[in-house]
């Protein structure tokens, strides 16, 4: 709407002066008017109006600006003239301090002003930006109350809205009286018209939008970090570009990232885009502790530092020179963890003293919490990375299974490897299906559920998990789910990348095998015990093992025994000597190969004579030896009834692998049995047993000793045999030891007495006990009384 002449809108005007006036007051008697027509409503509606005021949407304000307009247009109308006004309002005094008790209680700023700029009215949150009292401002324009510069940037917007008629909604950054934060205020200002249409003032009002506009900021910062983690953009970039990010929101903030290493016990540098450079590369490799600056302290402590001045905290002693010399003046630093352990820091240098403000806190505490889900990440891809390294032979070459799928979780694209991999016929009807398909087990699926609706909702994650093939057979995938997004960061469809590590998986199943089977030596209180959970282990490792049987072999009577056996057809395995030395078994122990074969492969070897078929035929036969350091001791096989294809060379391969510690646990238990059964045999022998070390002195007594001599072996241990009491001469002995130390052994008669003085006849044999070199490490004494 085009403005009225000059001549009606110029306060200069003589003629006009009263009428000025006049419409100056009536335009803050129209405010004053509306609101108190409304103040009952307002109150009623106030709780709820406080509760939602920060959530207003520009749009939203405007909408109040306009109908408050419109309100006051309409009782101006309804006016006829200002000193009935006046009347109407003093016969209401009581709404007006209704209105009143309203403008000064809302947190919005609330002012009018006349078209000289001049506050006509403003309320208690206006006068307490401005730094002064409501008094001080009425009739003050702009120039008298602000410094130049914001003057002139005022009163330029107001000019503009009064000179085009129309409202304006604009974001201004202020600096309140008395604080060293600014603030951001959405402000809203409208033209003021009087009931012929003429513009008499503007009016405006503002809402204080600075937790709204941080809280965005900080949104914004987490959402350009996680996609980037989502990207799978370098952790340097990533980290540098929060330290960015972080200034940004943070005047004269210089920030840094150290990451830890454990290890080592050092802190190296991970971004610091904004600090001295030298500074940076100094402080890498810092050593952490106490008194290593904030960062160092931070990670032995655990928790936030915050350094004021480093000119004089004594955490700074070591770097102090360093730090100022490049103005670095204070220093908050942050530890970031993952499951309770330090990944590294995340700190905030000022070159001024400074404490973090509430704000900046929450700035820290959002940055490190990126800091931390981006270093947790890169270190779990690197941890990966190092097993695939380790395992290169196993995976290098192994096909990777590219998938998208759409929002509906409908497979959209299969790579050629996968469905090579899953030996799927024909892709094409799996298309617009379901992922993941129906033949991939529950167990299966529903990870992969969870994991794909996780992609869905914008986030990166990945699952190891099982998968068959279209034939049964068990595949293992580590699956990356990723959001693909288009360029205003929609996501459009996921991208599943599934590297095969079945090989991996079967490794780690094996050496988990092997560890077990060695443990169960010790576990096991015989061999049937433990060859029971070495079955358990193998079975453990995809083999069928329905049918399994461990054969041994003594070299000394050429006899087989069967201490373990679970089987459908030949549960006892008792079989004849003379059958079992051409049979399978037998075959695989004298040539020490590991064998595997089918009902044919059998029936040629019978056909040349080299084995002869003992017990039940079987469809397939594998068996392995069981070899020991110095020969096969045994073999152990698994077997099926009715599938000749039901073991593969892999399964060959893997049961070699794991028969070398099979044997090894065998062999250790047999030996701990005849320990034991030597054991039993000492302790139990109907002559007296005495072992001493090379210096004679007693380590063992066996009860039939006590019973000779009286003596327990708690008093003779340690001393000296009682031999020496024989009365033989030095002379004598010395023929004794010389026969003992040449030959290994003497034998003779001596007097003793026992304990309780009573003299007795002994018969007396002494050995030479030596170790594998032949060195003498004991002596083994074994005495009979021949008393008559």
């Amino acid at each position: 709407m085009t403005n009225p002449p000059t001549r009606d809108r110029s306060p200069d005007r003589p003629e006009n002066a009263n009428n000025t006036a006049m419409k100056s007051d009536l335009s803050h008697h129209c405010i004053n008017s509306t609101f108190k027509k409304y103040s009952k409503s307002y109150l009623r509606d106030r709780k709820s109006m406080m509760n939602t005021s920060r959530n207003k949407t520009k749009a939203e304000m405007a909408e109040e600006i306009a109908m408050l307009k419109k309100r006051v247009k309409k009782l101006e109308k309804t006016e006829s003239k200002p000193r009935q006004t006046e009347i109407k309002l003093g016969n209401n005094g009581n709404n007006l301090g209704l209105l009143n008790s309203i403008i000064e209680e809302t947190t919005d700023v609330i002012f009018v002003k006349d078209l000289n700029g001049k506050h006509l009215l403003v309320n208690s949150a206006c006068a307490q930006i401005i730094g002064k009292s409501v008094k001080q401002i009425i009739g003050k324009n702009n120039e008298q109350l602000f410094p130049p510069e914001v003057a002139r940037h005022l009163t330029k917007i107001d000019k503009q809205i009064i000179a085009s008629g129309k409202p304006q909604t604009l974001e201004e950054v202020v600096l309140p009286a008395g604080s060293d934060s600014a603030r951001t205020y959405l402000t809203t200002k409208a033209p003021l018209r009087d009931d012929n249409d003429y513009i008499t003032g503007l009016i405006g009002i503002a809402r204080d939008i600075t937790e709204r506009k941080q809280a965005s900021r900080m949104l914004a910062t987490q959402s350009e970090v996680l996609r980037m983690i989502a990207l799978g953009v370098g952790l340097t970039e990533i980290l540098a570009r929060l330290c960015l990010l972080i200034e940004q929101q943070s005047a004269g903030a210089l920030c840094s990232i150290l990451l830890f290493d454990e290890a080592g016990g050092k802190l190296h540098s991970g971004a610091a885009p904004s600090l001295p450079q030298k500074y940076a590369r100094a402080l890498d490799g810092l050593m952490v502790g106490e008194g290593q600056g904030s960062c160092g302290t931070a990670v032995t402590r655990g928790k936030q530092v915050i350094v004021y001045d480093i000119a004089k905290d004594p955490l700074w002693a070591g770097f102090r020179k360093l730090a100022l010399k490049h103005g670095i003046r204070s220093c908050w630093s942050t530890p970031f963890s993952s499951k309770e352990k330090v990944l590294g820091t995340f700190a905030i240098s000022h070159k001024v003293p400074c404490r973090p403000t509430p704000y900046q806190q929450q700035l820290i505490q959002n940055a490190t919490y990126l800091a931390g889900i981006a270093t947790e990440r890169k270190q779990a891809e690197e941890k990966l990375r190092d097993s695939e390294l380790r395992s290169r032979t196993l995976l290098e070459g192994s096909p990777v299974c590219n998938k998208i799928i759409d929002l509906d979780s409908r497979l959209l694209y299969m790579s050629a490897a996968g469905v090579t991999k899953l030996k799927i016929p024909d892709i094409k009807p799996f298309y617009g299906h379901a992922y993941p398909p129906d033949f991939f087990p529950e167990s299966t699926r529903i990870p992969l559920i969870e994991h794909l609706e996780r992609a869905k909702a914008g986030e990166t994650c990945y699952v190891e998990s099982p998968a068959l093939d279209m034939e049964g057979c068990e595949v293992w995938y580590h699956t990356t789910f990723v959001p693909a997004r288009d360029d205003e960061g929609r996501i459009k469809y996921i991208i599943a990348t599934s590297v095969d590590i079945t090989e991996r998986k079967e490794a780690e199943d094996i050496k988990s095998a092997l560890f077990q089977i060695s443990e169960a030596t010790s576990v096991s209180s015989n061999l049937e015990q433990l060859l029971e959970i070495i079955h358990q282990k193998v079975a453990g490792l995809t083999i069928n093992t329905t049918n399994f049987y461990v054969a041994l072999y003594d070299n000394q009577t050429g006899l087989y025994s069967f201490p373990y056996c679970i089987d459908e057809k030949d549960g006892t395995r008792e079989f004849p000597p003379e059958q079992l030395r051409k049979s399978l078994t037998d075959y695989v122990r004298r040539t020490g190969i590991p064998f595997l074969a089918n009902e044919g492969a059998i029936k040629q070897l019978i056909q040349k004579g080299e084995v002869e078929m003992v017990g039940t035929p079987c469809a397939q036969w594998l068996g392995v030896p069981l070899k020991s350091a110095r020969s096969v001791i045994g073999v152990v096989v698994v077997q099926s009834y009715t599938n000749p294809a039901l073991y593969s060379e892999k399964d060959l391969g893997l049961m070699t692998f794991v028969s070398e510690q099979i044997a090894l646990a065998i062999e250790r238990k047999l030996a701990e049995e005849q320990l034991n059964m030597l054991s039993r045999a000492v302790e139990q022998s109907p002559a007296a047993v005495v072992i001493t070390d090379i210096q004679g002195n007693i380590e063992y007594v066996n009860p039939k000793y006590t019973h000779v001599s009286g003596y327990t072996s708690e008093e003779v241990y340690g001393i000296k045999p009682s031999i020496l009491k024989s009365g033989k001469t030095p002379e004598e002995y010395k023929k004794i030891w010389k026969t003992i130390t040449t030959a290994g052994e003497w034998r003779g008669e001596f007097q003793n007495k026992k304990k309780n003085g009573e003299s007795y006849l002994e018969s007396l044999s002494i050995t030479a006990v030596k170790n594998s070199a032949g060195v003498t490490k004991h002596f083994l004494i074994i005495l009979q009384d021949i008393t008559g």
